[in-house]
């Protein structure tokens, strides 16, 4: 009996440390771009008040994970400065027109192996959970195509990644973090690309509201809903964006990425 005695008391003693070492979790960026890291601000002018931003649409293949994107863009355009008003709401007379697109990888393989991992914690009587953490990364393009007061269209576009690891008590509150970190980076991102053509498309322009409109008011939509119909991906240019994701060319993921961002 005295030979099984050893493996028997190094597994008690494995399954005691896995109990002991407890609920864990954690997350962080894996790819941003370098001027995700902050807002850059400018200083308020009275004297030449930037262009407000109407956000026209936004559109993710996977929507669930943008739900609080157009509420974050508009206020990083509102906090840096550049914007007296960013907002949902159609506007009245001069103004920034925006169209925001998401992509996000999807990662099946690992949802996958999360699913085995839950089964083989359930059969352990949870006992190995802090062994075999959920993860799940996040690998997104953001790309806000814009139309100035000037007629000019641009398009600006942020790579961004995230990893989370948690044990299954945990994991939901780590997903949740690790997307707005990804979130984050990108739209800081685009709002810095935004706001550096500001001098460059709007020379010698500065932003007056319209007579008797307030932020508060609701100006008829009609008017403003011009220009950005027009603008379209190039397609040697998603194809860059959607291998810049990791995708395989021949891949059904690739061909997703490519006509999730050559929509009309």
């Amino acid at each position: 009996m005295i030979p099984f005695e050893a493996p028997r008391a190094a597994f008690a003693l494995l399954l005691i440390g896995l109990v002991v070492s407890g609920c864990y979790s954690g997350q962080y960026l894996t790819r941003s771009a370098v001027d995700s890291t902050a807002i850059r601000t400018a200083r308020p002018n009275t004297n030449r008040a930037g262009f407000p931003v109407y956000l026209a649409s936004i559109h993710a293949n996977l929507p669930g994970e943008e739900t609080e994107t157009p509420y974050e863009l508009t206020r990083i355009l509102e906090e840096s400065g550049f914007h007296p008003l960013a907002t949902q709401v159609p506007l009245d007379g001069a103004f920034i027109e925006a169209r925001l697109d998401v992509y996000t990888r999807p990662h099946d393989d690992e949802e996958d192996w999360n699913l085995a991992k839950l089964g083989l914690t359930a059969l352990s009587a949870f006992l190995l959970a802090p062994a075999l953490p959920q993860t799940h990364d996040y690998d997104s393009i953001y790309q806000l195509q814009a139309r100035w007061p000037n007629g000019s269209q641009r398009r600006y576009t942020a790579t961004c990644g995230a990893h989370a690891y948690a044990t299954i008590d945990k994991y939901r509150d780590s997903q949740r973090a690790a997307m707005a970190l990804k979130r984050n980076a990108c739209l800081v991102s685009l709002a810095n690309q935004l706001n550096a053509d500001d001098r460059r498309l709007t020379p010698g322009e500065h932003y007056v509201r319209p007579e008797g409109i307030t932020n508060d008011q609701l100006p008829d939509a009609e008017k403003t809903r011009r220009g950005l119909q027009d603008i379209r991906l190039d397609p040697a240019a998603v194809s860059q964006l959607c291998l810049l994701l990791g995708l395989k060319p021949d891949s059904g993921n690739y061909r997703d990425c490519l006509s999730q961002m050559t929509r009309p």
